[in-house]
């Protein structure tokens, strides 16, 4: 027994070995690659211009994405990747070549996009009267003209809250601690190349017959920057500040047997967010929680990974005492900027605030004194000493309250 127990681990040794092999090759011909900048520059490709939205917030690992849908099962456009194009929140995808999408099934609106064709027709539905920014009335059917495909460096975002720690309403920011993952490729051919020159030895094979996959590699930061091949800088636009020593970024090299491969950009990070709180209904207002993230260079195309339960994950992770949630949302929203106008996707996480603490500690207490404070007309007028003595610590009570709320509300321009 003893025998084979050293036997076993002499064969999960040699493994390791097998895959450090590859994995260090790897380091050591992309170093190489990158020096001759192949590897060292974003890499584009070409995806269809109509990006039909998807109902992301009923995905999951079973129930992978489908395209969200209108009343009558038209199609919504998430973004349509032409330069100064107006299209507009709430505009449905009438038809795509003459064919409506309403009687088409997911699949045929994909086979329909990326078909071999130069430019599509689309035909878009804006229900109700609306202006454009200038004023002019936008026509509820709009008739569009496209390039069916653009040149797009695409990242994959999955996003998952692991806590939040505390929520500062004087301030309307809340420190969260936060993972992602972010899927993305290198330059075809060259991988390609390199995972090759890797397999020819056999030893380097880290999987059996049964799996696509050849061998996987995590690296370290430092490792990856040394090689100076491309990563990607996606950052959240509405953070206060970012605690730089408990951020930790690793990555994955999956290559597979076809010589096929994939990176994945794994951070955890603990920073505060801002978001913009509106107290006009405390205690019983509502807020959102709100993440922010955008590609640092303003360049790339952003989209949440549609396969994945991180974002009922994460609405589950969030445990905060002082309010209660009710629901989240994601989207891809559009900031504008000198250089134009870009995608950054936002998770929403909506809550309540747990309004019984302030009816019970606060309001009800305040009543009390206020119902106190009458005492002093049924105080004889002659005593003049206890009728002062009623009202000023009636007073003096109500003053210590408004500390009290202070702490939890900023400066406002407006009564609460």
């Amino acid at each position: 027994m003893k025998k084979h127990y050293h036997f076993l681990l002499l064969i999960l040794f040699n493994l390791n070995i097998y895959a450090f092999d590859a994995c260090s090759e790897f380091l050591r011909i992309a170093k190489l690659e990158s020096n001759q900048s192949t590897l060292n520059s974003k890499v584009a490709y070409e995806m269809p211009t109509l990006q039909p939205k998807v109902d992301i917030d009923a995905v999951t690992i079973d129930s992978p994405g489908k395209y969200l849908r209108s009343d009558d099962n038209s199609v919504y456009p998430e973004r349509i990747l032409v330069e100064d194009l107006d299209y507009y929140e709430g505009d449905e995808v009438l038809s795509i070549n003459g064919k409506k999408t309403s009687l088409m099934t997911d699949e045929e609106i994909i086979d329909e996009l990326i078909k071999d064709q130069d430019t599509v027709d689309i035909e878009l539905f804006l229900d109700g009267e609306f202006v454009d920014y200038d004023g002019n009335p936008i026509p509820p059917i709009r008739k569009l003209n496209i390039d069916a495909y653009s040149i797009q460096t695409l990242l994959v975002l999955d996003l998952e809250i692991k806590n939040v720690e505390k929520i500062d309403s004087a301030t309307s920011t809340y420190k969260t601690r936060y993972k992602t993952r972010i899927d993305y490729y290198l330059n075809d051919e060259i991988i390609m190349n390199i995972i090759e020159e890797i397999l020819q030895n056999p030893s380097n094979m880290s999987y059996g017959d049964d799996s696509d996959l050849a061998f996987f590699c995590t690296f370290s930061e430092t490792q990856i920057n040394s090689t100076g091949i491309w990563t990607p800088k996606v950052r959240p636009t509405n953070i206060v500040s970012m605690e730089g020593d408990s951020t930790s970024i690793n990555y994955e090299l999956w290559a597979y047997k076809d010589y096929d491969h994939k990176f994945v950009q794994s951070g955890d990070y603990i920073s505060t967010f801002r978001s913009s709180f509106n107290f006009r209904t405390f205690p019983f207002d509502k807020q959102s929680l709100v993440f922010i993230f955008q590609d640092e260079f303003q360049d790339a195309y952003l989209t949440f990974n549609e396969n994945t339960n991180s974002y009922m994950n994460s609405f589950d992770n969030i445990e905060i005492y002082d309010w209660t949630k009710t629901n989240y949302q994601t989207s891809r929203s559009f900031e504008n900027s000198f250089w134009g106008t870009f995608n950054a996707l936002t998770y929403r996480v909506n809550i309540e605030r747990n309004s019984i603490y302030f009816l019970t500690k606060i309001f009800l207490p305040i009543l009390i004194i206020l119902s106190l404070s009458f005492c002093v007309l049924w105080i004889k007028p002659e005593q003049l000493q206890a009728r002062l003595t009623v009202s000023v610590v009636c007073f003096l009570a109500l003053i210590t309250y408004t500390f009290i709320i202070d702490k939890d509300l900023p400066k406002l321009a407006y009564l609460t």
